[in-house]
């Protein structure tokens, strides 16, 4: 099976649909703020979309976020911060439709191998760049880099670090050779780096869980060693002592009581009196929430019952905890529902794969692991309707169907026909996904 899937997916032989074209350049303006095309390049995708005659999908984890808006909708008329309420019911709306184009143009094993390229050169060339020159500069957030706009708070760009990553490390298990697996191999070594920079607690202790359940995934334990010692020894020269010791921090943190000694300015502290402002939130509000997007607002008139919980308007910091408190209980299972269907998808496709194709199997998993630290970050940073999460969600499902399209065709003794897009492919399956 993999042989089959070794003669598809030359770029050059790409098809470069309206839809594509569109989704590639919504891509570019919000990885590289340089040309302010997003919403111009939604509607172009949309377009693109509608205008080509193949049957259009619509996969459980779109209907559940549609659930989840359309829940959202319903109780947004009786929120008191209905403002804030429409603005991210809208940004919903527009994260939606780009998932939606997303599992709809990508069709061919080429198209999908070009995206992912494309998506990691972004994501390098601009915030992994960007980010780690204004560290070497100094400029920086209390020695955290950042870069800027979405990527100014370290904790997000630490947190959206994880799917990248892992779509490199997708690209290293399927690239034999070239230019890719070379971009690919420097990003697995620059993207945790950048992590450990950001000094994102949470995100670090998801690092350790994703390095750790990657290392033993790996089946190449000699080359994954080294590999790590080199980025530990990379680590140990760029990593200021400062996230050294807030990193330890973490250690002390063995019951509420001593919260306080895990930072010396108190962060940890003060985001435990947030959690407790929510949760005296969600007990308020169990079924409806206070609206989608709205829970800084409803924060400045809960703090005053905690005790050293800030007067001002907050995150929640905890995707969680925030949906929860901004769409009630009923979000919160939709929202966890949206996850565990994509991942139910794609461990259900790897286990049929088992033994037919371990290129994809391999790469399917590593989406999947990226994923999984994303949302293990995004129990200390709230990220609920950030893009690249529905994007990457997006990629794991089409994955997961071309391949489990070639398996079908292969069941039945079909060959793999001709398709627009072919040749090499980074371990996807030959024909597109009708």
């Amino acid at each position: 099976m993999d042989r089959a899937y070794e003669r598809y997916g030359r770029v050059s032989q790409i098809s470069w649909s309206l839809g594509y074209l569109g989704l590639l350049g919504y891509i570019f303006a919000i990885v590289s703020y340089r040309l302010p095309i997003g919403e111009a390049s939604i509607i172009l995708a949309l377009i693109g979309v509608f205008l080509e005659p193949r049957r259009l999908k619509l996969p459980q984890f779109l209907i559940l976020f549609g659930v989840f808006l359309a829940w959202s909708a319903l109780w947004s008329v009786a929120s008191q911060f209905s403002g804030a309420v429409f603005m991210s019911l809208e940004t919903g709306v527009k994260l939606w439709a780009i998932a939606f184009v997303a599992v709809n143009v990508i069709r061919t094993p080429a198209q999908f191998r070009f995206f992912i390229v494309f998506f990691i050169a972004c994501f390098a060339f601009w915030p992994a760049r960007g980010a780690i020159f204004n560290f070497l500069r100094g400029y920086t957030a209390w020695d955290r880099a950042i870069w800027k706009f979405i990527f100014e708070n370290p904790n997000d760009l630490a947190a959206l670090c994880f799917l990248p990553l892992s779509i490199a490390w997708a690209l290293v298990a399927t690239e034999r050779r070239g230019l890719f697996r070379w971009g690919a191999l420097a990003s697995v070594v620059v993207f945790p780096l950048l992590i450990l920079l950001t000094q994102s607690r949470g995100a670090f202790l998801a690092l350790l869980v994703v390095a750790g359940v990657g290392f033993f995934r790996h089946k190449k334990k000699a080359k994954a060693m080294f590999l790590g010692g080199a980025m530990a020894v990379l680590a140990l020269a760029m990593i200021p002592n400062s996230a050294w010791e807030r990193f330890r921090g973490v250690a002390t943190l063995t019951n509420l009581e001593n919260v306080a000694e895990a930072d010396e300015e108190g962060s940890a502290e003060q985001r435990l009196n947030i959690w407790k402002t929510a949760w005296i939130i969600i007990k308020d509000h169990p079924f409806s929430g206070v609206g989608l997007g709205a829970y800084s607002q409803a924060h400045v008139r809960y703090a005053a019952a905690v005790p050293g919980s800030p007067r001002r308007e907050s995150d929640a910091h905890s995707t969680y905890i925030r949906v929860a408190a901004e769409t009630g209980i009923p979000g919160l299972v939709v929202f966890l529902g949206i996850l565990a269907s994509i991942f139910a998808k794609s461990i259900s496709v790897r286990r049929k794969t088992a033994g037919l194709a371990p290129k994809q199997e391999i790469q399917l998993w590593y989406l999947e692991l990226g994923l999984a630290g994303y949302l293990l970050a995004g129990l200390f940073g709230s990220f609920p309707l950030l893009a690249f999460l529905y994007v990457h969600m997006a990629l794991i499902f089409v994955a997961a169907e071309v391949v489990e399209k070639q398996l079908r065709n292969q069941r039945r003794g079909a060959r793999p026909g001709p398709v627009r897009a072919s040749g090499k492919v980074s371990g996807l399956a030959s024909n597109p996904v009708t």
